[in-house]
C-alpha cells in the first residue's frame, strides 16, 4: 500500500484491493472484510474516497473447499454492508476441477450478482454467462448445488463393504471404521499393499481419464489419510516404535508466490500414499528449501502461480544444485509448462498432484527417470480437456548487462511501452515473457540500450 496508494492519489487511478496481507487469503469472510477496513481507512487518509476503490474478495475452488462459495458469497455481503464499495471476483475460479465448469460458473455469477458483485471477470463469449448477467432481474430465485456435479460419479461401482471401495468412494469414516476391524485380523502392512494403494491407484487413473474430478480425488485422499493413520498406528503398536514410510518429499510454494492450494492438494495425495511430507508452506526462500533437504531426502516439489516468482523458482533449484545435488526437483504451477520447467532446471513438471505420486513412486522404488523424461500431459489429453487451461510456452531472455534495479527499471518501461508481458528480474539478469513476445521483447531491450542474449538463455 506505501507504494500503489500515493501512486493513486496522484494520478487519480482506481484500486483494485485484493483481501490477502502476508497471512494469505483468510478463511472467514469476517478476515476479508478486516482486511477490505484497513484498505479503505488507509486510503481515505490520504485523499482517496470509496468511490475509487474497487474490493476483490478473492474466489477459491469448491474443488479444494466445499464452503468456497459461500465464504465469498457472504464476505461480498458484508463488503458491501459494511463499506459501501464497488466488488469485483475472477468468477471462473470457483470451478477450477469441476465437471461442467460452465454451469457452475453461471450458478455462482447469479449468486454472486445477488450478493452485490458490480464486476465480473468473466469470459464474454460465454453466452450462458452473458445471459446470466444480462438477465439477473428474470432470475428465479432457486436454490443451486454449486458443489453436486459429478460427485455421483465418485461411487458410482464402489463397494462400500471393502476398505478400497470406502476409500474410492471418499467416504473417510466407513474407511477409518473398517481399518480399525481389519487391523484386528489382519496384517496391517498387507492392508497398506492390498487395500489402499489399490484404491489410489484407482481414483488417480479415474482422475486422468476425466472420470472423476478435484472434488472426488481430494475425498479420496482424504479417506486414505484417515485410513493410514488406524494402520500405521497399529503397525507401530506392533513393532513398538516409528514406521518408516515410503520417503520423503519437501514441498514448498517459491519466494514471493503466496498461493499454495495446489500445493496442499499434492501434499495430501502423497500422504495417502504413504510418502512423508515436508511442507514448508508458501512464501520460502531458497536456502530454507535446501536447508529441508537432508540427505534422505530424494525428491523436492515446488510450486509457483504468478509469472512474477518464477525466477524464485529458478534461483531455488540453482541453490539446490549446489547444496543438494543428490534431491530430484519436480515443479507444478499454472504458470509453467515442461519446456519452460526444463529450462529452469527441473528434472520434472507436473500439472496435477497425480503425476506427482507417479513420479515420486519412480524415484523412491530406484527406477530414477532420466533428464529427457520430464512429466508432462499427453497431448491429446490436453488438447481435448476443455476444463485445463494452456499456458503459453516461456522464454528467458538473459541481458547481462542489467546490473541494478534502475537498468530493469528502463527494460521494463520499455516493454511495457510495446505492451509486453514479461518478468524482469534484475538477480539473476533475466527477463522471461511467451514465446510470441520473444522476438519484440528482444527489440525493445536493445532499443532500451541493453545487450540480450536470446540465444544462450533460450532452448
Amino acid at each position: 500500500m506505501s507504494r500503489l496508494l500515493p501512486l493513486a492519489k496522484r494520478y487519480g487511478g482506481v484500486l483494485i484491493a485484493l483481501t490477502l496481507d502476508g497471512n494469505g487469503i483468510p478463511d472467514t469472510p469476517e478476515g476479508r472484510l478486516a482486511i477490505a477496513e484497513r484498505i479503505v481507512a488507509r486510503a481515505e487518509s490520504m485523499g482517496i474516497g470509496r468511490e475509487r476503490i474497487i474490493v476483490d474478495p478473492l474466489t477459491l475452488t469448491l474443488g479444494a473447499d466445499p464452503q468456497a462459495a459461500e465464504k465469498t458469497l457472504a464476505a461480498l455481503r458484508l463488503i458491501k454492508e459494511k463499506l459501501g464499495v464497488r466488488t469485483s471476483l475472477g468468477v471462473s475460479n470457483i470451478s477450477f476441477g469441476l465437471p461442467d465448469r460452465e454451469t457452475v460458473n453461471i450458478s455462482f455469477l447469479r449468486a454472486a450478482i445477488e450478493a452485490g458483485l458490480d464486476a465480473a471477470i468473466m469470459n464474454p463469449g460465454s453466452e450462458g454467462m452473458m445471459r446470466a448477467a444480462r438477465g439477473f432481474e428474470s432470475r428465479d430465485g432457486e436454490s443451486i448445488d454449486l458443489a453436486g456435479a459429478g460427485s455421483a460419479s465418485v461411487r458410482e461401482g464402489a463397494d462400500l463393504t471393502t476398505l478400497s471401495g470406502c476409500i474410492a468412494a471418499g467416504i473417510a469414516s466407513e474407511a477409518v471404521s473398517l481399518a480399525e476391524r481389519l487391523c484386528a485380523a489382519a496384517d496391517p502392512q498387507k492392508l497398506i499393499t492390498g487395500e489402499v494403494i489399490p484404491a489410489l491407484d484407482r481414483v488417480g487413473r479415474d482422475f486422468e481419464a476425466g472420470r472423476i474430478f478435484l472434488p472426488g480425488l481430494l475425498a479420496a485422499a482424504d479417506a486414505a489419510v484417515s485410513s493410514l493413520a488406524v494402520i500405521t498406528g497399529e503397525i507401530e503398536k506392533r513393532a513398538g516404535g516409528s514406521v518408516a514410510g515410503r520417503g520423503k518429499v519437501v514441498l514448498a510454494t517459491v519466494e514471493g508466490d503466496i498461493h499454495d492450494i495446489g500445493k496442499n492438494i499434492v501434499g495430501v495425495m502423497l500422504r495417502s500414499y504413504g510418502f512423508e511430507v515436508i511442507d514448508l508452506g508458501k512464501n520460502v526462500p531458497p536456502a530454507a528449501v535446501c536447508a529441508a533437504c537432508t540427505p534422505d531426502v530424494k525428491l523436492v516439489g515446488l510450486s509457483a502461480l504468478m509469472t512474477t516468482t518464477v525466477p524464485s523458482m529458478a534461483r531455488t533449484i540453482a541453490m539446490l544444485r549446489e547444496r543438494a545435488p543428490w534431491a530430484r526437483v519436480i515443479v507444478g504451477g499454472a504458470v509453467l509448462t515442461p519446456e519452460y520447467a526444463k529450462t529452469i532446471g527441473a528434472d520434472a513438471y507436473s500439472p496435477d498432484a497425480v503425476g506427482t505420486v507417479r513420479y515420486a513412486e519412480s524415484i523412491y522404488s530406484g527406477n530414477d527417470p532420466s533428464d529427457e523424461e520430464v512429466i508432462r500431459p499427453e497431448d491429446d489429453k490436453v488438447t481435448n480437456d476443455k476444463e485445463r487451461e494452456i499456458i503459453p510456452a516461456m522464454k528467458t531472455i538473459a541481458v547481462p548487462d542489467m546490473m541494478c534495479a534502475r537498468c530493469a527499471a528502463r527494460i521494463e518501461k520499455a516493454l511495457a511501452a510495446k505492451n509486453i508481458t514479461a518478468t524482469v528480474d534484475k538477480e539473476t539478469k533475466t527477463v522471461g515473457v511467451s514465446d510470441a513476445d520473444a522476438p519484440a521483447a528482444i527489440e525493445a531491450i536493445r532499443e532500451a540500450g541493453y545487450s540480450p542474449e536470446y540465444e544462450k538463455a533460450g532452448k
